[in-house]
């Protein structure tokens, strides 16, 4: 049986599992191939983040410059929307902000971050349930090789040394970055494959679990130990935490408070929420995937203090003029 599911088995097909491979017979290593391919994502999509960043940071700059005029408008027509609808619309349309292409380009960014998100998950999960159920076909092939039962194991536990993908300090990547073995049980590697493509579904089931255990368990015993030591989990926080830091600071100005800003206790919490998904995801996903994140997070960091500073060049005129607007404003504050 487990010949003529190894012959079967195909890989998973798809964008991502296609460059993927294609990096991988280059470099030979899933996990600097994870490495690079998220790389070259970031690269190839860094003129659109430019354009999004520019886009927030001129219209962010247009509210604040406006934003006296506009307090006087909601005085004024406090009991009108519709007419103050209206006015803050020519406003915004004289000063060269469309509103709905800005809330465009925001709902753009958010579902293509999101389909890219979701996509590579998939993907990866995909690509772990394969080379799971493929490397246990060839382990159990190797087992039925041998006569004795130290000859068995001894040539199972030789051969996963040699097929097995690790990267650094993770000894298997298609496992999490945790506590967990490196060497999956038999409810392990149904519960990996389970949300995975039905193809590798149809094929875990036909696998023995009591054939499984006696295949698997000297290579367990062999490997004892975490897969790995969370690294990905704490550094993916940080950083999450660290790159929303960067975009705050990216929509300030040097030097002045901007008066229509008031302090929110609640946004802590959601300064935190991204950091704990990127951390959750991780410990729940195999390690594959939680290099991408944190390769991800760290180039999108990275990247954002480049394109801040280009992105500040490109906006330096308006940025001064509201400036200004907000020094007179802060001091008519101080003085009333």
């Amino acid at each position: 049986m487990g010949n003529l599911i190894l012959a079967e088995l195909t890989k998973p097909t798809g964008l991502w599992e296609s460059i993927i491979y294609w990096i991988e017979s280059g470099v030979l290593n899933y996990g600097l191939t994870v490495i690079l391919f998220t790389l070259m994502l970031k690269v190839l999509l860094s003129p659109l983040d430019f354009f999004i960043k520019y886009t927030s940071k001129r219209s962010t700059l247009i509210q604040k410059k406006v934003s006296p005029q506009v307090a006087k408008l909601q005085k004024k027509y406090a009991n009108n929307q519709s007419a103050l609808q209206a006015q803050m619309n020519a406003l915004y349309k004289k000063e060269g902000l469309n509103m709905v292409t800005s809330c465009l380009v925001m709902l753009v960014n958010l579902i293509l971050t999101l389909v890219i998100f979701f996509t590579m998950f998939a993907s990866l999960r995909n690509i772990s349930a394969y080379k799971m159920v493929k490397q246990y076909e060839d382990l159990e092939a190797t087992y039925a090789k041998y006569a004795t039962q130290e000859e068995k194991e001894n040539a199972v536990i030789a051969r996963y040394a040699e097929t097995k993908d690790s990267f650094l300090w993770i000894n298997n990547i298609w496992r999490p970055d945790t506590w967990a073995s490196q060497i999956p049980t038999y409810a392990e590697l149904k519960g990996a494959v389970r949300s995975s493509s039905k193809e590798y579904k149809e094929y875990v089931e036909n696998i023995n679990e009591e054939q499984y255990e006696k295949v698997m368990t000297p290579i367990r015993e062999a490997n004892p130990g975490w897969n790995g030591y969370l690294i990905l989990a704490v550094f993916a926080g940080v950083m999450a935490y660290l790159s929303q830091k960067i975009i705050e600071k990216s929509n300030d100005i040097k030097g002045v408070r901007d008066p229509q800003i008031k302090t929110n206790q609640s946004l802590s919490i959601l300064k935190l929420l991204l950091p704990a998904i990127n951390v959750i995801f991780i410990l729940t996903s195999n390690a594959a995937f939680g290099l991408y994140l944190l390769t991800s997070t760290v180039a999108t960091t990275l990247l954002s203090l480049v394109i801040n500073i280009l992105v500040r060049k490109s906006t330096r005129k308006l940025e001064e003029e509201t400036k200004q607007v907000l020094l007179k404003q802060e001091q008519k504050l101080i003085k009333g």
